[in-house]
């Protein structure tokens, strides 16, 4: 099974380290992890393949585990990713797909390309309208997610980690968010406008607000990732500067027992 991050010995990590050395955005992962162990946020797991070929990364979100796998794995270690009861979020190599295609059963809900996206940070500049968030605002946020995007990713400690919105009338209507952060890179998502105000530029515009945030923090690569048929949100970061760096496989599943 996938272990706390808090659980993994000296041994684990240091091999996990240099398992992901090559591999800038997992290497990212598991780094933050680490970090974040520091201030007391346990929410990554692990699980090292027994061939020492292949590794699963885990991350708890509140209403969703997203689990990725990289490099060559059993089939039964493949597996150890649907084991989580909460709805799931796998993303895979395209070989993993075809081994776990026949366990999804009722719980598949869609299987899609997903694109991870990359660009270097330049002369940022600020948006006058967006404002960063912090705790107390964990409310707002959560509702937004609730009525809006209730299976999307979203934490409170994500608010401890650069979070930006756009308003209106005194309501959030978009987000863009921080899932890890460790040296000069950054790992964000959380793009979302609420479904009335689409096709306003308002992710163009927070991925803009986002990288002047970090700029100012002292990173200089942002990373994020999208689903290939999000056309929309994949012209956005496009026109943003983001550039495709490597296509996965993303399955989405229920919750078991639903």
């Amino acid at each position: 099974m996938l272990r706390p991050t808090s659980a993994l010995s000296s041994h684990d990590r240091q091999w996990l380290g240099s398992f992901l050395r090559d591999k800038p955005l997992f290497r990212l992962y598991f780094e933050a992890a680490l970090a974040d162990l520091e201030n007391g946020i346990d929410n990554r797991s692990a699980y090292l393949g027994q061939d020492r070929a292949g590794a699963l990364l885990g991350i708890a979100f509140d209403q969703l585990v997203v689990v990725t796998a990289i490099g060559t794995l059993r089939p039964d270690e493949l597996a150890l990713g649907l084991a989580s009861p909460s709805a799931t979020e796998l993303h895979l190599e395209p070989a993993h797909e075809a081994i776990l295609r026949s366990r999804y059963g009722h719980r598949l809900i869609e299987a899609r390309d997903m694109h991870v996206y990359g660009r270097k940070l330049g002369a940022e500049a600020a948006d006058p309208d967006a404002r960063r968030l912090g705790a107390d605002d964990a409310h707002a946020v959560t509702r937004f997610m609730q009525t809006h995007y209730p299976r999307n990713a979203f934490s409170e400690w994500m608010l401890t980690l650069p979070f930006v919105a756009l308003f209106h009338a005194g309501d959030i209507v978009a987000t863009a968010g921080t899932i890890a952060c460790h040296g000069d890179t950054a790992l964000i998502g959380d793009f979302l406008t609420r479904p009335d105000q689409r096709g306003r530029g308002y992710a163009r515009r927070l991925a803009h607000h986002l990288g002047w945030v970090f700029a100012q923090e002292g990173v200089r690569t942002l990373v994020l990732a999208t689903t290939a048929d999000n056309v929309p949100a994949c012209r956005a970061y496009e026109a943003a500067g983001f550039r495709i760096l490597e296509t996965r496989r993303q399955i989405d599943l229920g919750p078991k027992n639903v």
